[in-house]
């Protein structure tokens, strides 16, 4: 049997965040996706792709098992996005559930920037360590106010 070193390489591989979410049919569902992208984009992790887990596609479970920290958005207390990860035994590390913060589940309306904001900005203040490492950056005025 051959025993192999991690390399430096492999090992920082491991200590990655993974941003998962469930887009739904309803504006909560879209509201997933934005969250997840603006997390992303801030540095937050790296976002994959729920529907290839769900779809039991070996390198994304791979990928999601190997992650130190999966965060995973769900619109509605349906929760899909948490139950496609445990049902292929992957652990959630956070999950958020969008209704659960005041956003009404609706199929005719479209997300609201402001409440994508303010679950962004939810999200950094329950996970105080998950920005560590992100620079702070400038926040529009028109958030500001």
């Amino acid at each position: 049997m051959e025993l192999r070193m991690m390399s430096k390489e492999n090992k920082e591989k491991k200590k990655v965040r993974i941003i998962l979410y469930c887009a739904g049919a309803a504006n909560v569902g879209r509201m997933t996706l934005e969250v997840a992208h603006r997390l992303a984009r801030d540095g937050a992790g790296r976002m994959s792709c729920l529907a290839g887990i769900g779809a039991q596609m070996e390198s994304f479970i791979n990928s999601a098992r190997n992650a130190q920290e999966t965060l995973v958005l769900d619109g509605c207390p349906t929760a899909c996005g948490r139950k496609i990860m445990e049902d292929s035994g992957i652990a959630v590390t956070h999950h958020f559930i969008m209704t659960e913060y005041g956003v009404q589940k609706s199929f005719k309306t479209d997300p609201r920037p402001e409440e994508s904001e303010a679950i962004v900005q939810v999200i950094r203040s329950e996970l105080p360590g998950m920005y560590a490492h992100v620079l702070p950056m400038a926040v529009p005025d028109e958030i500001v106010r």
